[in-house]
């Protein structure tokens, strides 16, 4: 007769979906598991940040629909309302599963054969089935990957590409009077030469690449008689994250500068993971259930599983559905334990679906404000500043240089934008998809940076580089306007380009200047014939001539084709005026006669 065994289940990480996971299997399976938890911090409450107190309130919810007792975590007592920190989420899930007979080992996972998990730190333990909880460093999966290659179940796939991936986060002091002028301004109620100021020293000082602000979430706790606290997540420069603590904190100075329009005084807050850069590079498992690799089976749940967003705040009330949903999956009887793969990823597909749709819609939304609504409104805010700079002269023409060079460079990028709608367009319209959108957004992005060229860049005006980088601008927004049928306002702004490139030789913009000019001239003679019916010949004269000049001049074609077909034209002029000079004659004729004088006599 058999001997029935006692199962035994490693989860790796200690984290809250970690800690919920062994209770969970703990509660439902008691005394037939052995359930042991691995991570070298699991009792360093050192986490940073804080969650909403809806995550407890999902965990607590769960628990008493299984009878479990429910965990009590603190309010953090600070702002955002209605927050706990994570790290006494973690000690409160810690103490419940030690509670329910989970067995801690403050060791790291080293590596995994067959059946037999070795740590860091030399201990070796069997298990019948290993769970990866071990957040964003996905310790067995990336071991699994790295050890089976191809041949691994495994493989760990970005969700989306993050326009701005890499980010910060700052627990700093403040005393009342800098926490009194430490509050976060919109665009509308900031001085805008103080904003354009600030702007250009993240570019200039801190290799800020873009016009939009960086993002950045606070949280703030105040007590009594102390300093207040604050907790800043940001997004950052690369280069900022490999810079030294000195530099970091100017960064953080100029940009709360930016954002508050004051100058900040604060103090570092010592410790581990309480100053330091991070990445927000989400990532997922397609197949969380390894079943082939080992003797044993392996599982992903958790942040290991996919990796949360955290201005979204569903990263724990996802991994709370997972884990429910793995430990649904998995079968304990006296002699076997084994787990239901398809269950497993049937039930968590919907889960993982919505949340790389979330992810990738708001990367797509970022890419395109990047890409557009920011671009403008930083204009709006360097041509206020620059105007206010100007008027105040004086000691301000240092800030007038700053701002300038900033408006330079957005022009350049206003104008890339554009050619990136332009060329987005023309896919879609060749595809005979819906286009007109990105055509209006193509030229309002060409204004602007024309704008910034003509009326904002005052120690440039005399550069050939400006005018050439003009001369492109009209001949796109040539383009734009033929593509969407406005050919009186693609031959003038064509015309502009044409004139300004021959001025500043620019061959490039010569040449496309002047394609542009002939298809502008070739679309007005074939596509609005209702306008030049047979007694038009002068204008068609006149747009051949014009086609023919632009052709032989600057397209390097021979103007015999050109020259016979003004001749024609010439010809059926002269026939057509002497066909109305005949006309004419003959209607004078008939009216002469009408109006002569009756002969009486002949009727008497």
């Amino acid at each position: 007769m058999l001997r029935p065994k006692k199962h035994h289940i490693a989860i790796v990480g200690s984290g809250p979906i970690g800690l919920y996971a062994a209770i969970l299997l703990k509660k439902r399976y008691g005394e037939n598991i052995h359930v042991t938890v691995l991570d070298s911090r699991a009792n360093s409450y050192e986490r940073p940040g804080i969650i909403a107190k809806q995550a407890v309130q999902i965990i607590n919810s769960s628990f008493q629909s299984k009878g479990i007792p429910e965990i009590s975590v603190p309010d953090s007592r600070g702002e955002p309302a209605n927050s706990v920190f994570i790290a006494d989420l973690q000690r409160a899930l810690l103490e419940s599963a030690i509670n329910h007979g989970v067995t801690l080992i403050q060791s790291s996972f080293a590596e995994l054969e067959k059946n037999q998990i070795k740590t860091k730190e030399g201990e070796t333990l069997s298990c019948d089935l290993l769970i990866d909880c071990s957040g964003e460093s996905r310790a067995v999966a990336r071991f699994t990957t790295q050890k089976f290659g191809e041949d691994s179940t495994f493989s760990i796939q970005t969700i989306a590409e993050n326009p701005l991936k890499n980010h910060f986060i700052a627990y700093v002091h403040m005393d009342e009077e800098n926490s009194k002028r430490c509050k976060i301004l919109d665009l509308n109620s900031q001085d805008p030469l103080v904003y354009a100021k600030a702007m250009e020293d993240l570019r200039e000082k801190h290799g800020w690449k873009e016009f939009a602000e960086p993002e950045m979430v606070v949280s703030k706790w105040t007590k009594e008689g102390e300093d207040a606290r604050y907790c800043f997540y940001f997004e950052i420069p690369e280069k900022i994250a490999r810079e030294d603590i000195k530099v970091q904190e100017a960064y953080l100075k100029d940009l709360l500068l930016l954002k508050t329009g004051q100058s900040i005084v604060f103090k570092r807050e010592e410790g581990r993971l309480k100053f330091l850069p991070f990445d927000v590079d989400p990532k997922y498992v397609p197949n969380p259930v390894n079943t082939k690799n080992y003797a044993i089976p392996v599982v992903v749940c958790g942040d290991a599983l996919m990796s949360p967003e955290y201005r979204f705040g569903t990263g724990v009330a996802n991994g709370v559905r997972c884990a429910i949903e793995l430990v649904d999956a998995i079968r304990v009887t006296p002699l076997e334990l084994s787990i239901h793969a398809g269950q497993y990823n049937t039930a968590i597909s919907q889960v993982i679906q919505s949340h790389l749709k979330e992810v990738t819609s708001s990367y797509q939304f970022k890419r395109n404000e990047l890409a557009n609504r920011d671009l403008l409104e930083a204009f709006s805010m360097y041509k206020k500043g620059f105007i206010k700079a100007k008027e105040t002269g004086g000691e301000q023409l240092e800030d007038l240089e700053k701002i300038e060079r900033g408006l330079i460079s957005l022009a350049d990028r206003l104008k890339k934008s554009a050619d990136e709608k332009f060329r987005s367009a023309i896919e879609k319209k060749n595809k005979q998809q819906h286009f007109k959108s990105d055509m209006k957004e193509a030229e309002l992005l060409y204004k602007s940076a024309l704008e910034i060229y003509e009326n904002y860049t005052p120690s440039h005006q005399s550069s050939s580089l400006l005018h050439a980088e003009k001369s492109k601008i009209y001949s796109n927004q040539a383009k734009v306007f033929f593509h969407t049928d406005r050919i009186e306002d693609a031959i003038e702004h064509a015309e502009l380009a044409l004139k300004i490139a021959v001025q500043y030789e620019v061959p490039t913009i010569i040449k496309n200047a002047s394609l542009a000019l002939e298809n502008a001239y070739n679309k007005m003679l074939s596509d609005h014939k209702q306008n030049f019916p047979n007694d038009k010949w002068l204008e068609k004269i006149e747009l051949n001539e014009k086609i023919a000049n632009i052709a032989t001049k600057y397209l390097e074609k021979d103007a015999k084709p050109y020259l016979e077909e003004i001749e024609k034209l010439r010809q059926k002029l002269k026939e057509a005026q002497e066909a109305i000079k005949k006309e004419v004659s003959t209607l004078k004729k008939e009216t002469e006669m009408n109006d002569s004088p009756l002969d009486l006599g002949n009727l008497l």
